[in-house]
């Protein structure tokens, strides 16, 4: 995280404020939830003169109304927290997570449009309505809370021009609370693992596609690992839990949720589509992990840790199918790093800088191949090291390829002026990243996409005229 020291609020009169004082003074507020959006900056502000605000002590879960699964929070609020929330109080709702587990904000995580595992994956859409402040210290709330709270929990478009559908990525408001839509979690949670050759790829993809258009309810996010992202979190170094390695293949994880009477129908579906494709299969869930872990004990002393390492990682990664938190995506930085309970990651302890990069693509074969081939010639010569591909669905017609990039933080001006001309160059492919670092912005705004931002920034200034909030930020 930064080193700045920021001011924590507690209440929305603070917030108010502070963009009196920011006014005043032409400086501006950069305001984040956690600080935790580790590899896009973290809580930097782009502006160094910049009021750094910390919404962190803004911590309620405000209500939860259980016939609607909608959960109102404040920005403080974690994936952690949601957890422990739902869990004292018996409901059986999945949280919307991601490979950062318990610490990361759920608020900060939706307004950059990240994505997890379990339902809702796309996390913005699940967004239902908002409260904030706004630039002149005005509230803004969503339409029908004029009318009722109930309203506004049952129809997230409102009435008119929706506003509330431009706070995800924008800078005209510090959003103070927001209600979520959860999803209720089925009887199983299943996770069928398969191994790819290359040349099958396309042929995948085309069938992940057909799925989620023939049983989107079931599915949870599918997730593609490389080989790397295998080696150093389901497979250590010298472990063989699942098959000897080979680099020219791909690890898909197509999690499915089902009750007793359509699990082995669903199961079946997902297999008659991929099964021909794949070299072999493995099916997991909580509780297969759990016996194999507790025979693995028996096992020699040598042998348990290397197996028991794989083991921890799969349990890591179930625990986010099932719609727990699980902070198995940091087995990307350490291989060594254990996803229990009681141990979090350390980020200070990492010696490199992190930064990802997280291109679009349609769920065609041709693209998919067309992306992933660019991105592998681009690692051939780039000034950093590739630790990890994964590509996630997101829908029948999107799925995003992640990179997990590590640099020397000596030499962070050379990473970031060739990551930077990487955008370019790949616009020209007809690819962009859903998601930007403080240290592209000008390159998305300037030369990605200068007619578009051209609107957004007539918009913010009608919000915003002085850019008091989160100056250089999406605009």
């Amino acid at each position: 995280m930064s080193d700045l020291n920021p001011i924590y609020i507690s209440h929305e009169e603070e917030i108010i404020h502070h963009l009196k004082q920011a006014r005043k003074a032409g400086s501006s507020l950069y305001v984040y939830s956690g600080g935790r959006n580790w590899g896009y900056g973290e809580n930097s502000p782009i502006h160094k003169d910049a009021v750094v605000i910390s919404l962190e002590k803004m911590n309620q879960i405000i209500d939860f109304d259980l016939e609607l699964g909608v959960v109102t929070i404040e920005p403080g609020v974690t994936q952690g927290m949601l957890e422990e929330y739902l869990n004292q109080n018996g409901y059986d709702f999945f949280v919307p997570n991601t490979g950062a587990g318990s610490r990361g904000n759920l608020l900060g995580n939706a307004l950059e449009r990240g994505f997890g595992v379990s339902p809702i994956a796309d996390h913005a859409s699940s967004l239902v309505n908002i409260r904030g402040v706004l630039a002149d210290g005005q509230i803004y709330e969503s339409p029908l809370s004029e009318v009722s709270q109930e309203l506004s929990k049952v129809f997230s478009w409102g009435v008119g021009i929706c506003l509330d559908k431009l706070v995800s990525q924008s800078s005209w408001i510090i959003i103070t609370r927001v209600s979520i839509q959860l999803v209720k979690k089925q009887k199983y949670s299943d996770t069928l693992i398969y191994k790819i050759a290359d040349r099958n790829m396309g042929k995948v993809i085309t069938s992940l596609r057909e799925l989620n258009f023939e049983i989107p309810g079931n599915l949870a996010s599918t997730k593609i690992f490389d080989f790397k992202q295998i080696q150093n979190s389901i497979e250590t170094k010298s472990s063989d839990l699942m098959i000897k390695k080979e680099k020219s293949c791909w690890y898909l994880f197509v999690g499915f949720y089902t009750q007793s009477e359509n699990r082995s129908a669903v199961r079946r579906i997902i297999q008659k589509k991929i099964n021909r494709f794949a070299k072999y299969s493995l099916l997991i869930n909580s509780k297969r992990l759990e016996i194999l872990k507790y025979f693995c004990r028996f096992l020699p002393g040598q042998m348990f840790l290397k197996i028991s390492k794989s083991i921890d990682a799969l349990i890591g990664y179930q625990k986010m199918v099932d719609g727990y938190t699980s902070e198995v995506g940091f087995h990307v930085l350490d291989s060594n790093f254990l996803t229990s309970e009681k141990q979090l990651f350390d980020m200070n302890s990492f010696s490199k800088k992190i930064a990802w990069f997280s291109p679009l693509c349609g769920m065609r074969d041709e693209s998919f191949l067309k992306l992933n081939g660019w991105i592998d010639e681009k690692e051939m010569t780039a000034p950093c090291q590739f630790k990890s591909k994964t590509w996630t669905t997101l829908n029948q017609r999107c799925m995003a390829l992640v990179v997990c990039m590590v640099y020397d933080a000596d030499k962070s001006d050379e990473f970031w002026e060739w990551y930077n001309n990487m955008l370019v160059e790949m616009k020209t492919l007809g690819f962009i990243p859903y998601r930007f670092s403080i240290y592209s912005v000008e390159t998305l705004t300037v030369d990605l996409l200068p007619r578009y931002f051209s609107h957004v920034k007539k918009i913010e200034q009608s919000f915003d005229p002085e850019n008091l909030i989160q100056r250089g930020r999406y605009h």
